[in-house]
């Protein structure tokens, strides 16, 4: 994961564990995943979350197609907060808690994660469609 030598800087010490620490949300299996995403659905009506569909296409969508186009933190940051929003206004937790760790990522710059969730997030908006 990562490798410290002496003598330990604190900064490296610090960069280490927070490899480790964001490393540990990846080690889920694909079932749990899978599970965890139905269970964070099930609540979830048709006509609510074609409702959210719409309103995400006109509001949410064209700042997410700017953040990959640009890959600028503040539009980024823009998504995420817009996101966040319509995703508390419709009750879609999975969303809330995505678009609520993105902007954590964002205040920690952390590219290599907010690039994993950027890519990611098209799959979670489709398994969304197909409910």
């Amino acid at each position: 994961m990562g490798h410290l030598k002496k003598p330990i800087s604190t900064l490296e010490l610090f960069k280490v564990s927070l490899k480790i620490l964001n490393s540990s949300d990846t080690h889920y299996n694909s079932s749990q995943k899978k599970a965890q995403t139905v269970n964070e659905f099930t609540h979830l009506d048709k006509p609510s979350v074609e409702k959210f569909l719409k309103q995400h296409s006109k509001s949410v969508l064209p700042i997410f197609d700017k953040a990959r186009a640009t890959n600028d933190l503040n539009t980024i940051g823009a998504f995420a907060s817009t996101l966040l929003l319509l995703a508390q206004e419709y009750e879609i937790s999975l969303l809330v808690k995505f678009s609520q760790k993105l902007l954590e990522k964002i205040e920690l710059f952390d590219i290599e994660t907010i690039t994993t969730m950027m890519q990611e997030y098209n799959t979670k908006i489709k398994r969304l469609q197909n409910l």
